[in-house]
């Protein structure tokens, strides 16, 4: 949910953790000022927060009541201490201040933190209205509790906006790695991890228009396929045909891992690079070198063990680029290539 914290355990338990401490600090410190006529009443209150610490860290339950649970004990203690002491010992603040809190969790609901508010502001000004002129408890120390609770609940609530913020950024984190994870399967082939047909003509379409804006110097394509590829998946299987062309997306990624050389599976046991910015010697030198290159590998399993060979066909220009025509001349000349012997690379400078 954006914009809450969706880390509602760690949230719940750190809200029940300091519910109880607050009840605790408060107990002690009325003690200490020499107010006894609020002690029966934190005493149950340290109760009911135990109880709650109880079920929800040893039990591991209430989880979706806890949060709402601490807004009613926090507003109650607040309306009950403002009623008995007076306004001057700050615990009105409190109220006001606790109103902005219900936003800043996961309550998995988006009326019900509105719910919650709506009643704190009822319970507020029926507070209001039975008190306001009631006098504040005699105490010298009245002052000193005003300002604490008003600087306590300051350090509450920049506590739980560090919290919030540090969730969102888990949470925008957590979306840009499942928007890499997307992009990353529109992109690439599932089984050899290659650039997919759609990637590879969307490189395509921008580097011919990089070329006519003359941001391109010169273009090759080569259509890759793997030779008597049928007949490997005809006599070992398509699992081990599956790992040819594995290992066949690992030989491209090994030896031509070049900037502007993009490589993607373009289908079935076809492959297509696309070299940006080479000499036609070096487009030539390359392919030469990766075809020797494929010949020598090894494609093993537990079973099998052998040596493929691949043909390409291969367009270049420095001239006119046009997708359509580079593509026709990269396939006439790979089919070139397998009618004359296969395991090679024939080129067509345009």
């Amino acid at each position: 949910m954006q914009g809450k914290i969706n880390d509602v355990d760690s949230f719940v338990k750190y809200t029940v953790v300091m519910l109880l401490v607050t009840h605790i600090a408060y107990l002690c410190g009325f003690y200490f000022f020499g107010i006894y006529i609020l002690q029966d009443f934190f005493i149950m209150q340290i109760f009911i927060c135990a109880s709650l610490y109880y079920f929800v860290f040893i039990k591991k339950i209430l989880y979706n009541l806890a949060t709402i649970f601490a807004h009613i004990v926090i507003m109650l203690t607040c309306c009950y201490c403002t009623y008995k002491l007076g306004w001057g010992y700050g615990f009105s603040v409190i109220i006001v201040l606790l109103l902005s809190l219900g936003y800043m969790q996961d309550i998995r609901s988006s009326t019900l933190p509105l719910v919650v508010g709506i009643t704190e502001m009822i319970l507020f000004f029926i507070t209001f209205y039975f008190t306001k002129d009631t006098p504040n408890y005699p105490s010298p120390y009245m002052v000193y509790i005003n300002i604490l609770n008003s600087l306590g609940m300051f350090i509450v609530i920049v506590i739980y906006t560090k919290f919030y913020e540090r969730q969102n950024i888990q949470i925008l984190d957590d979306l840009n790695e499942q928007q890499n994870i997307l992009r990353y399967k529109a992109e690439n082939d599932y089984l050899t991890g290659l650039l997919n047909r759609r990637a590879m003509n969307i490189i395509l379409e921008e580097s011919s228009n990089k070329f006519k804006n003359s941001k391109i110097n010169s273009f090759a394509i080569a259509i890759a396929d793997i030779d008597n590829f049928k007949n490997i998946n005809d006599t070992y299987g398509h699992n081990f045909g599956d790992v040819v062309l594995q290992n066949s997306a690992n030989v491209f990624k090994q030896h031509l891992n070049k900037k502007n050389i993009y490589i993607s599976r373009w289908g079935g046991e076809e492959f297509l690079i696309a070299f940006i910015n080479y000499s036609f010697d070096d487009v030539k030198k390359m392919s030469d070198n990766f075809v020797k290159n494929y010949s020598l590998y090894k494609h093993k399993d537990l079973k099998n063990n052998i040596s493929a060979t691949i043909t390409l066909g291969v367009a270049f220009t420095h001239s006119i680029f046009n997708v359509d025509s580079m593509l026709t001349k990269a396939d006439g000349a790979l089919y070139n290539g397998k009618n004359n012997g296969k395991n090679q690379a024939i080129f067509v400078n345009i």
